[in-house]
C-alpha cells in the first residue's frame, strides 16, 4: 500500500502524440539554435514531418509483413514518372504540416519547453526511440 493516493488521469492516445511530437520538434529545433541556422523553426517543422513520415511508413511495413504482398503498386513502370507522381501525394502532407505548425502554435511549444531542462536521459532516449528506432524497424522488416 501506498503511503499517499494516486490520482487517476485519463490521457488520450492523441495527447501522447502531440506530447511526443512537439518533444521532437523542441529537439530540432535546438539543434538548429544550435548550428546558428537562418530559420531553425522551419528545420523543425521539417524534422518533426520526417519523422512522422517514418511513422506512417512503419505501419505501412508493418501491415505489408502482415499481410504477406505489397498492398501499394508503383504509379508508373519508368523511375522517373513513379518519383515524380509520389512528389504528387507527399506535396500536400509537406504543406499541411506546415499549416499545422503555424507560427502560434511552433511559439507555444517553443514557450513550453524554453523554461523546462528538456535535455535529461529519459527525453534524449524517446527522441532517440522516436526518430531513430521507426528508421531501424523499417530497416529491419525490409530486409530478406
Amino acid at each position: 500500500m501506498l503511503p499517499f493516493k494516486l490520482k487517476k488521469v485519463k490521457v488520450s492516445l492523441n495527447t501522447y502524440l502531440i506530447r511526443m511530437y512537439n518533444l521532437v520538434f523542441y529537439f530540432f529545433y535546438k539543434y538548429f539554435v544550435i548550428k546558428e541556422d537562418r530559420s531553425p523553426k522551419f528545420g523543425a517543422i521539417c524534422g518533426v514531418l520526417l519523422t512522422i513520415g517514418l511513422h506512417i511508413i512503419l505501419a505501412y511495413v508493418i501491415v505489408q509483413k502482415i499481410v504477406g504482398h505489397n498492398l501499394l503498386q508503383p504509379l508508373s513502370q519508368e523511375y522517373y514518372w513513379s518519383k515524380m507522381l509520389n512528389m504528387i501525394v507527399i506535396l500536400p502532407f509537406f504543406i499541411m504540416g506546415l499549416f499545422y505548425f503555424n507560427s502560434k502554435r511552433v511559439n507555444n511549444i517553443i514557450a513550453r519547453y524554453e523554461d523546462k531542462n528538456v535535455f535529461t536521459i529519459f527525453n534524449w532516449l524517446v527522441f532517440l526511440v522516436v526518430t531513430l528506432g521507426a528508421l531501424l524497424s523499417i530497416i529491419f522488416l525490409l530486409r530478406k
